[in-house]
C-alpha cells in the first residue's frame, strides 16, 4: 500500500453526530436500541470491535455505531465486504461513513493511524442466513482479525447484537434456491456458474412486516463485553495456536453475550412497538392521575409555608431611619444638649451591621 493511500484512510473526517442522529432518527424510533457494557469502551484506547452479523447485515449495524459515537465520542471505521464497493451509489454511502474494503492492508493502515475498527469475522456468509441459523457465529476457521490484533497489539472488545433476526421470517434460503430445478439448470451455463457459484453468499428471501420487506419493529439489544488484550502475544502473529486461542476467546464471549441478551429480550415488556406504545400511554396516564394529588400537596405546602400576610414589621433600616429622624428633631428642639449625648443617641439608635460578614459568606 502506498503512503498516499494510507494517508487517505487515516485523514478521514467522520460526519457530525447530529447529522447521523437526524438520518437515523426514524430508524432509532422504530427499533429503540437498548445498550449495556459501554463502560468497557475507552475512547483513548484504539480498539478492534468484533461481533456477530445478523440477517442482511445492515439493520442493526448503523444504530450500533451511532450509539457508541453519540454516547462515548468514539467513531468506528468498518471493514466491509468488497461487494459493497462494486455497487454504484451504495459504495458512496460506505465511503461517506468511513468504511473500507476489509483487506489486511487497509486494516493495518487503520491500526497504524490509531482508529477504532469494527469487523464481523462471519462476513457475507453470516449475513446470508439459512433457516435455523439465527444468532449463530459462522466463522469456520478464520483467524484474520486475531492476526491483525496481535500484530498491532490491539485490544479487542467482543460485542453482541440481538433483535434483527426477529425482524424477518425466512421464506426461501440458499439451500432452497440452489436445490430448485431452474437454478440447477442455470448453474450449468457459463454465466450461471459465474454468477451463482456455490450459493454460499446468496441472500435469503424473507418476509417482514405483513407481506412486505419492511422490518418488523423489534427492539435492538447491544452488549459490549470486557476487553481482551493481545499485547502479551507480541511477535506471535504467525503462531496458529495463539491466533486460534484469541479467536476462540472472542467467540466464547460473544456467544455468552448473545445468550444473556436473548434473556433480556424475552423479559422486556416493551420489546414490540405496540407494547412500547401501550407502556408509554400507561406511563402518561399514571403521571396524569398523580397530578391532582401532587398539586394538592404543593398547595398545602405553600399554604403552610406562607400564612396570611401580617402587617410588615419595620426593618432595621427603617428603624434606623426613624431613629435618626427623631434624633434630629430632638436636637433641633433642645439645642442645649451636648454633642456627646447626641452622639450616644445616634450610636444606640443605629446598630446596622454589614450583611457581608464571614458568617453570611460562609452560609
Amino acid at each position: 500500500m502506498t503512503r498516499s493511500t494510507k494517508n487517505t484512510l487515516a485523514e478521514y473526517t467522520p460526519p457530525p453526530a447530529k447529522t447521523m442522529g437526524r438520518l437515523l432518527a426514524a430508524h432509532r424510533l422504530w427499533h429503540r436500541p437498548w445498550v449495556t457494557g459501554l463502560e468497557n469502551i475507552d475512547p483513548q484506547r484504539p480498539t478492534l470491535f468484533v461481533g456477530n452479523h445478523t440477517i442482511y447485515g445492515m439493520l442493526d449495524v448503523p444504530l450500533l455505531g451511532y450509539e457508541i459515537y453519540q454516547r462515548k465520542g468514539v467513531y468506528i471505521r468498518g471493514l466491509a465486504d468488497r461487494m459493497h464497493f462494486k455497487i454504484p451509489g451504495w459504495r458512496n454511502i460506505f465511503k461517506w461513513i468511513g468504511s473500507v474494503v476489509g483487506t489486511r492492508e487497509n486494516c493495518s493502515a487503520l491500526m497504524e493511524s490509531g482508529a477504532h475498527i469494527m469487523v464481523f469475522p462471519g462476513g457475507s456468509r453470516e449475513v446470508a442466513k439459512r433457516k435455523g441459523e439465527a444468532y449463530q457465529l459462522i466463522w469456520k476457521d478464520r483467524t484474520g482479525f486475531a492476526r491483525m490484533a496481535v500484530e498491532h497489539g490491539y485490544r479487542i472488545i467482543p460485542f453482541a447484537a440481538v433483535g434483527a433476526e426477529e425482524c424477518y421470517d425466512i421464506l426461501l434460503d440458499s439451500n432452497d434456491i440452489m436445490g430448485s430445478g431452474p437454478v440447477k439448470w442455470f448453474k450449468t451455463t457459463p454465466i450461471g456458474a459465474k454468477l451463482i457459484g456455490d450459493g454460499e453468499q446468496m441472500f435469503p428471501l424473507a418476509r417482514g412486516l405483513g407481506l412486505s420487506m419492511i422490518p418488523r419493529p423489534e427492539r435492538f439489544y447491544y452488549s459490549f463485553g470486557e476487553p481482551i488484550e493481545t499485547a502479551q502475544h507480541k511477535g506471535e502473529s504467525d503462531d496458529p495456536e495463539v491466533l486460534a486461542e484469541v479467536r476462540d476467546t472472542v467467540k466464547a464471549s460473544i456467544e455468552t453475550q448473545l445468550a444473556a441478551l436473548r434473556k433480556v429480550q424475552a423479559k422486556d415488556p416493551q420489546r414490540g412497538l405496540l407494547a412500547s406504545l401501550v407502556g408509554g400511554v400507561q406511563s402518561l396516564l399514571a403521571a396524569a392521575s398523580t397530578m391532582p394529588a401532587m398539586a394538592a400537596r404543593r398547595e398545602t405546602a405553600a399554604t403552610s409555608a406562607s400564612p396570611a400576610r401580617a402587617p410588615a414589621k419595620p426593618t432595621r433600616a427603617r428603624k434606623a431611619a426613624t431613629a435618626r429622624k427623631t434624633s434630629v428633631k430632638t436636637t433641633a428642639k433642645t439645642p442645649s444638649k451636648t454633642t456627646a449625648k447626641t452622639a450616644r443617641a445616634r450610636k444606640s439608635a443605629s446598630p446596622i451591621t454589614s450583611p457581608a460578614t464571614p458568617t453570611a459568606m460562609t452560609a
